[in-house]
């Protein structure tokens, strides 16, 4: 899930679509519904059932807890980590998921290596 930082702050993040609203029901705990030729989610949070609708973000923060933003505070408040981001913390996940990234990836190769050399020993 992408990540986006407000301030000090970094939330995963993902915009309810029609394509993807199945989906982020599930991942969420929540109940897809149509009623009125629209569809949304119900989902529970910290503050009570609330209504997802199409457009809406989910963002998730790193304690685990769940909120609804709309769009358009969620385009004035928040931007991609990847991109240049000033807040402190989403430098440190940056660096972080760098060099977890990087540790997975020399893992996989002595993994790999150690697999070939046990396969072609007699």
């Amino acid at each position: 899930m992408p990540k986006f930082c407000r301030k000090d702050a970094v939330v995963e993040a993902e915009q309810v679509t029609h394509r993807n609203i199945y989906r982020l029901a599930k991942r969420y705990g929540g109940r897809h519904l149509r009623f009125g030729g629209q569809e949304y989610i119900v989902l529970s949070t910290d503050e009570g059932l609330e209504k997802v609708n199409i457009g809406d973000w989910i963002l998730k923060e790193r304690k685990g807890r769940v909120y609804i933003c709309p769009p358009d505070l969620f385009e004035r408040e928040y931007q991609p980590v990847a991109a240049h981001c000033t807040c402190r913390s989403a430098v440190v996940v940056g660096i972080t998921d760098t060099l977890v990234d990087q540790l997975a990836d020399r893992v996989a190769e002595r993994l790999a290596a150690e697999l070939q050399k046990a396969v072609t020993s007699p």
